[in-house]
């Protein structure tokens, strides 16, 4: 019994979001350090904005315990914060360290943090890893390696090396970790959200600059809903910089953008933005290369809504 205590505490540690993690916390008289892990989990957040947050052995079982309650923590700050480029940020990081952990697993822990993460597989008598079809397209990143037509596929399965089926994998924790956030504020709880006002992150660090042009500025953007120009803002500042500045591809631009409409429709709900119009617009910004507006036309658009000094 206490092999399988380890064990479900080892790939809590290495995978917060599976299914063990539920089973290790209620195991768990709840901690009452709340200003704590406020502080782990911020500074948690803040790894995972730089790609800083990595996966290292540890051998004592609170240290382990401690890195899981401070993604608990992270997952409510974010949720609390609102800011969509921020819950991207966080997620893309948390699925980062855990592809690194994943890399030094074996192959049966690979297939268990595949199918958790909804990507079945199987191993093959040569050592690949089979996947089935739907899996593989509804978690392929968009690149070219990922293509159908540069991968082995046969009746249905697709025949993927160990290195790109842990890619694949980390699509799917990406999109695990994503599920459910934001959590609705009501059910944080109060402190969680009182300890969050104020929190500042450096989200800057990664942002080119473009022909001298700093873009950091669009970042506040985000993070502000407006209750009108949102066509506009869309059109001419935020899909322009998701998909040329940031790289994001188009389904997590997508995305990003719906989720900050979301935040604007509590403020003025009157709105036609939606998902594909969305989507038309970070797609047509991608293929012919736009560029964001400047801060000056930016601040004519939307000075009356976002405080830009």
């Amino acid at each position: 019994m206490e092999n399988v205590g380890n064990m479900a505490m080892e790939l809590s540690y290495k995978y917060p979001f599976c299914s063990y993690s539920k089973v290790v916390l209620e195991g768990h008289r709840p901690d009452q350090s709340i200003e704590k892990y406020l502080s782990f989990g911020r500074e948690r957040i803040q790894n995972d904005i730089n790609m800083k947050n990595r996966y290292y052995e540890i051998g004592l079982n609170d240290v382990k315990l401690g890195e899981l309650k401070s993604y608990v923590y992270s997952r409510m700050i974010v949720s609390a914060i609102k800011n969509p480029y921020l819950i991207e940020r966080f997620c893309r990081g948390e699925a980062h360290r855990s592809k690194e952990a994943l890399v030094r697993g074996d192959a049966d822990e690979i297939l268990y943090v595949g199918r958790d993460v909804g990507v079945s597989a199987q191993l093959d008598k040569d050592g690949l890893f089979v996947v089935s079809l739907s899996d593989f397209l509804k978690n392929s990143p968009k690149r070219e390696e990922f293509k159908l037509v540069n991968n082995n596929l046969n009746r249905g399965e697709v025949f993927l090396a160990r290195s790109r089926v842990i890619e694949l994998i980390e699509e799917g924790i990406y999109k695990k970790v994503r599920s459910g956030l934001p959590i609705p504020l009501k059910e944080l709880p109060k402190l969680i959200v009182e300890g969050s006002r104020g929190m500042n992150f450096d989200m800057q660090i990664r942002i080119p600059k473009q022909k001298g042009r700093n873009t950091g500025w669009i970042e506040l953007v985000l993070g502000t809903p407006i209750p009108d120009v949102r066509h506009r803002t869309i059109n001419l500042i935020l899909a322009p910089y998701l998909t040329n500045i940031k790289g994001l591809d188009i389904e997590q631009a997508t995305k990003v953008i719906a989720d900050y409409i979301e935040e604007c429709k509590k403020l003025n709900p009157d709105t036609k933005v939606n998902t594909p119009y969305i989507r038309y617009q970070c797609r047509y910004a991608k293929e012919h290369n736009l560029k964001p507006l400047s801060i000056t036309n930016a601040k004519a658009l939307l000075g009356s809504f976002v405080r830009f000094e």
